[in-house]
């Protein structure tokens, strides 16, 4: 426990025996770190990263300064993890995408689109916290992040592979287009997220609008 932080109170008998309630040990530890995570996502998408502490982290989740240290080194492993687990998510909705034989490269791409930013228009939360909140926070995390965005372009680069592959868009050098489309689509969000809502585009109209751009950058 950090100089200054003091737990909070859970019930002892839940750190005591190997099942509590009908619990085990390992139960009880994955819903501490999901419960962590939310906290996370909250905080860090609310009041930002530098404004949340281990303790606020602590009293979000409901669980000890004690109970936090046993599954996270400190904040920075949270956002990190925050941050992993919702890009790989994203990854992988972008290269599983249903894409149906009548197809057109508007409706693959639009397709595309939501699976990229769908789960941060879902939850702005999440949304500021992978695009604004991780961003510069230190070079390790850095490095991650350059990591994923590499990967999702990659997933954004098969999608655009199958198109010409059906001959609904031009060749293009590969690599290219995927990263473009994913620093795009980040620029975009950013600045719809950082609009107050009164002045927004509505969420469809959004995900449209960025599937029409990226379908000519792409020669649809």
């Amino acid at each position: 426990m950090k100089t200054g932080e003091s737990p909070v109170q859970e019930d002892d008998a839940s750190e005591a025996g190997r099942k509590w309630r009908g619990v085990s040990r390992p139960q009880r530890d994955a819903a501490r770190r999901h419960r962590l995570l939310e906290a996370g996502v909250e905080l860090f998408g609310t009041q930002g990263y530098a404004a949340t502490t281990v303790q606020g982290l602590c009293r979000q989740a409901g669980v000890s300064s004690r109970s936090f240290y046993e599954c996270f080194s400190g904040r920075e492993e949270v956002l990190e993890t925050i941050y992993l687990e919702a890009t790989r998510g994203i990854e992988r909705r972008v290269m599983t995408l249903d894409i149906a034989a009548g197809d057109t490269a508007y409706e693959i791409i639009r397709r595309g689109v939501q699976a990229g930013v769908g789960p941060m228009l879902e939850d702005e939360r999440l949304g500021l916290v992978l695009e604004i909140e991780a961003v510069g926070v230190s070079p390790e995390l850095e490095t991650r992040r350059r990591q994923m965005i590499a990967g999702i372009a990659r997933a954004m680069d098969a999608m655009m592979l199958e198109l010409i592959r059906r001959g609904l868009v031009p060749e293009s050098p590969p690599g290219l287009i995927g990263l473009v489309a994913v620093g795009g689509m980040t620029e975009a969000l950013v600045a719809h997220l950082n609009t107050p809502s009164a002045g927004r585009m509505p969420v469809p109209e959004f995900v449209d609008e960025l599937a029409r751009v990226i379908t000519r950058m792409a020669g649809g």
